[in-house]
């Protein structure tokens, strides 16, 4: 089952997921004016921060390890 995600991503709209057991809830939005830019994650009292390239460096990591594969699948 797949659940709409709500939220546009920004500080004032986040995000709103859940847990993959579903038991949690945790927002996570996109602070670009960061230095560096941040993808932060809220989880109840507990702020995480990454760098928003994080997620560009993940898509090309995906990429390159389905085109090396060999698999057809996600063409």
């Amino acid at each position: 089952m797949t659940e709409a995600i709500v939220g546009n991503g920004t500080k004032d709209d986040p995000w709103l997921l859940r847990s993959p057991p579903g038991t949690s809830e945790y927002r996570m939005y996109r602070e670009e004016s960061a230095d560096p830019p941040s993808l932060v994650c809220v989880v109840g009292t507990t702020t995480l921060g990454y760098r928003l390239r994080c997620l560009d460096d993940l898509h090309a990591m995906l990429r390159d390890a389905v085109a090396g594969s060999g698999c057809t699948c996600h063409r």
